[in-house]
């Protein structure tokens, strides 16, 4: 039975956090052969002081330059999500 800790920054939808649980699903079914059933998912959403960047919590950030967050501009930096930067997982 695959369980999947996602953690992100608090702020996306029901409807968005839905879509990547049944992506996520997608996945892991595809990639390891397992019953979808079996797939446990567990989203921990994150205040943004309590995740930090290089030594500054993202609430010090304005909202536009905060990357991989739902309020962030689309210029980002490209970060895809899961890369890590820094030593830091990317939101």
């Amino acid at each position: 039975m695959p369980i999947i800790q996602v953690n992100m920054l608090e702020g996306r939808t029901v409807a968005q956090k839905r879509a990547m649980i049944a992506a996520v699903t997608d996945a892991v079914v595809g990639s390891l052969g397992v019953k979808r059933e079996t797939v446990r998912i567990m989203i921990n959403e994150m205040h943004a002081e309590h995740f930090a960047l290089g030594g500054v919590s993202v609430g010090e950030q304005p909202l536009g330059k905060r990357n991989g967050h739902p309020s962030a501009s689309a210029t980002g930096n490209g970060a895809l999500a899961g890369e890590r930067h820094n030593g830091a997982t990317v939101e």
